[in-house]
């Protein structure tokens, strides 16, 4: 009989290779190359359901499905060309230049010694190489040069890129059997070989791209899985792995133990494969067997840390002059507790181990959803001795509102694609993808991190076992005490004082900032502009355009000249243009004004108006004061559109992660409150203490989307704890500590985020310190005010009702009101009870 559970992996399997079919075999222009990021996402999302899937199946099952399910997947990789890498025809032409009995290392691609080796596939004619930095040495290890010469060795004539593909699809399998061997005799879950047999990954950059990555990654494998038992062997394949990517080399603190002896044995045939796999190479070239290897890292920015954003995580914190050190400090710092620390039965963990912090220092930054991981995982360190079980509970608890903060902001960055401006909506996805990043690392690799080091990470004040809770005693505790007394009182007060300051909404004027306004500063090129401006017509930088039917032309002419606001004797064709083309006509006009004046816009509205009206002209008005008028239309329209899509986003996660309808009501309508507040007095501060001429008309769009799309992070951290608590103690003692619980993680991460917004007012740009001014201030206002006072005061004087129409309404009220009792009932000084 057929597993039902075994079916559903299959399908899930089976649309995973057929979307990576798709999405492989697409024809799609340069130009459109972005829409290949949503059928791989996609893609990501059917692997994610396939592993889950593969959970359930029966475990006789799993081994012949995770390995045809591999094959599939990679075969998957041949269905078209390398889509986003080239270093395959790199590839391609090291083994060309092998056959013909040179070093890879002697000349660069493009050198004449080399002409003769050329083809029209890799030298097409009129058009530059398909190889990537034609005109430096290879800087690939010998073990991957060896394997570049055996493909071409072994492909037919003009076979192309499809050999290192086939190459691919053989080494991403070999290494699905590996792993599913190193399993089978380490008794682990085969269902762990999925991660790599049907990852999207692998049929993209292993096979489709033919990165040489995949025969690196089988070499270490293999080594971590021999070096237990037969420490040469392992060594050995190690090196070899080295040899074809240094990446690898990380892994040795992993495999390694503390006896000499030990190391030796590793060691030693490690650095003998690598030296010997170089020695041909040595002998047989002219130059430096490293190639364009120093010049590589250089532009990789691993010796400057703000040449590519590397080390982007320690320069949140140190000097960029200081992030190297601190990842070399940082780094044998692992590798010793790996080292000394480690399982020698198991050195796949310390591998894994070394790998992420690696990849984490010499990455990008992460954000700061850690916090409440952190602040959860502190409390839980109190209560339990064993800090597995504290992280345990702490992920229990606090991972489902880190992850609806995290889809939260993923989903509102979305919402950005709805946006008429491009370059609103280019910032949607990628926003979304950095946040989902850093929501994967902060659930996954930083609890392990954090679990590693133990209690003394926290260091000055340790999580003792048994401490006292800060949830007892604390200022976030007596702040919740005291609004307690009269939360009616103090929700009130704080709404009316917020809603009186987002009246300053009424001198905000986001109609757009002119040039000369755009600095804080005075620069040369405004001081140019003014002194133009005194013997030249304002707008001669930026004539107007107008093309019209030529038959019209003259009438077209007439009507433009006709308006106060351009200069007549302007009028004519643009220096080097041609009068007419295919009966259409164009001419140039200068405005009165500058050409980025509310008044040349003025203008240019008018000259729109009257140049429709004439017959049969077919005219249009452009240029750049044009093209600032309908940029502006576009951004109003986005305002309009997006801020309620994200409203409705959010209104909708809180309702599926509250399961309730009042409380995601109210949040709401703090998080909009809480927004015109900050919009309103720092448009009062634009205007009578900095001066600024006026907004940009996407100023108030920015605005919303950082502080609702990451400030909702705040409500979501104190609503969920204030329902688990609900669920125990009641509604109102439930609110207390839930407050006592978030405050000082909300306040911390309120204060990361203020601060990172204010570094924004130090540019020289009005834009970017409006930016940086608001949502800065806006944040410092949901920390310290709505979230924590405005919140907290709400729920309190709502009460149970705050969780309609859940059941838990119900619940919290019956524990309120035993509390109520039990309060009641305590004697009075004569020993009488009241009835």
């Amino acid at each position: 009989m057929i597993n039902r559970r075994t079916v559903l992996a299959a399908a899930l399997l089976a649309a995973l290779t057929a979307t990576l079919l798709t999405t492989l075999a697409r024809d799609v222009p340069e130009a459109e190359q972005s829409t290949l990021t949503w059928w791989y996402a996609a893609c990501w999302v059917l692997f994610a359901a396939a592993a889950l899937a593969l959970r359930k199946v029966p475990a006789s099952h799993v081994t012949a499905l995770v390995l045809a399910g591999g094959i599939a997947v990679a075969l998957t990789g041949l269905a078209g060309p390398p889509r986003t890498s080239s270093d395959s025809y790199r590839y391609a032409w090291d083994g060309r230049v092998q056959a013909a009995g040179i070093s890879p290392y002697d000349y660069a691609p493009n050198a004449p010694e080399l002409a003769k080796l050329r083809d029209p596939w890799l030298f097409p004619a009129g058009r530059p190489t398909l190889i990537n930095r034609p005109s430096v040495h290879t800087i690939y290890p010998p073990v991957a040069e060896a394997y570049f010469y055996a493909v071409h060795q072994l492909s037919p004539p003009g076979a192309r890129h499809k050999p290192l593909q086939v190459g691919g699809v053989l080494l991403a399998t070999a290494t699905t059997a590996a792993l599913l061997l190193v399993l089978r005799r380490r008794k682990g879950d085969p269902r762990h070989a999925a991660y790599w047999a049907w990852c999207p990954a692998v049929p993209v950059e292993a096979v489709n791209n033919a990165h040489a990555d995949a025969l690196g990654v089988l070499l270490a494998v293999v080594a971590i899985g021999a070096v237990v038992r037969r420490k040469a062997l392992g060594g050995g394949l190690l090196g070899a792995a080295v040899a074809v990517k240094f990446l690898p080399a990380v892994l040795l603190p992993g495999v390694l133990r503390r006896r000499p002896r030990e190391v030796a044995a590793v060691l030693v045939p490690a650095a003998a494969v690598v030296a010997l796999t170089y020695l041909p190479y040595v002998l047989a070239s002219r130059s430096s067997v490293f190639g364009y290897l120093g010049g590589y890292a250089q532009e990789e920015g691993y010796d400057d840390a703000g040449a590519r954003d590397r080390y982007a995580l320690l320069r949140l914190l140190l000097p960029d002059s200081w992030a190297l050190p601190a990842v070399i400090v940082v780094m044998a710092a692992v590798s010793g507790l790996v080292l000394f620390r480690g399982d020698p039965e198991r050195p796949w963990r310390g591998c894994l181990l070394v790998t992420g912090t690696a990849f984490l220092l010499m990455t990008p930054g992460y954000s700061w959803y850690a916090l409440l991981l952190v602040a959860r995982y502190r409390e839980e360190l109190r209560k339990h001795e064993d800090r597995h079980e504290a992280m345990a509970l702490a992920l229990h608890r606090a991972g489902p509102a880190v992850l609806a903060s995290g889809a939260t902001v993923v989903l509102g960055m979305l919402v950005l694609m709805a946006a008429e401006m491009n370059s609103t909506r280019g910032l949607g996805p990628v926003a979304a993808i950095g946040v989902a990043i850093a929501l994967l690392t902060m659930l996954t690799l930083f609890p392990a991190l954090l679990v590693i080091f133990g209690r003394w990470i926290f260091w000055p004040v340790k999580p003792h076992y048994g401490s006292p809770e800060p949830t007892v005693s604390g200022f976030w505790a007596r702040t919740g005490d005291r609004i307690a007394l009269r939360p009616r009182a103090v929700w009130v007060v704080t709404a009316l004082v917020l809603a009186g300051l987002s009246f300053g909404l009424l001198q905000l004027r986001a109609d757009g900032i002119g040039n000369a306004d755009a600095f804080t500063g005075n620069p040369d090129s405004v001081v140019g502009q003014k002194v133009q401006a005194q013997y030249f017509p304002a707008g001669s930088g930026d004539p107007v355009v107008v093309i019209a039917n030529a038959d019209q032309a003259d009438a077209v002419r007439k009507a433009v000249a006709a308006d106060p606001g351009v200069v007549p004797a302007s009028i004519g064709v643009p220096p080097g243009s041609k009068p007419v083309v295919n009966g259409r006509a164009l001419f140039e006009a200068t405005t009165v004004a500058a050409g980025d004046s509310e008044a040349a816009q003025q203008t240019v509205k008018r000259l729109r108006h009257t140049v429709h009206g004439i017959p049969a002209a077919r005219a249009e008005v452009g240029g750049t004061t044009a093209t600032l008028i309908d940029m502006n239309a576009a951004t109003r329209h986005d305002n309009m559109l997006i801020i309620p899509l994200v409203l409705l986003v959010v209104l909708v996660i809180l309702g599926v992660l509250l399961r309730a309808l009042v409380a995601p009501l109210l949040l709401i309508a703090t998080v909009v409150l809480s927004f015109a507040t900050a919009l309103g007095i720092s448009a009062l501060v634009f205007r009578y203490l900095f001066d600024y001429a006026g907004e940009g008309t996407d100023l108030p769009l920015f605005v919303f989307v950082f502080l609702v799309a990451l400030g909702i992070d705040y409500n979501i951290f104190l609503s969920t704890r204030i329902r688990e608590e609900a669920g125990r103690q009641g509604a109102r003692k439930g609110v207390v500590t839930g407050l006592a619980a978030t405050g000082a993680v909300i306040t911390s991460a309120g204060l990361v985020l203020a601060g990172t917004f204010a570094v924004l007012g130090t540019l020289p740009m009005v834009a970017f310190a409006e930016l940086g001014f608001a949502v800065g201030l806006g944040v410092l206002l949901d920390t310290f005010v709505v979230r924590s006072v405005l919140v907290t005061s709400l729920f309190l004087d709502v009460g149970p009702r705050v969780w309609w129409p859940h059941r838990l309404a119900h619940d919290a009220a019956a524990l309120d009101a035993a509390g109520a009792d039990r309060r009641t009932e305590v004697p009075s000084a004569s020993g009488s009870t009241p009835q």
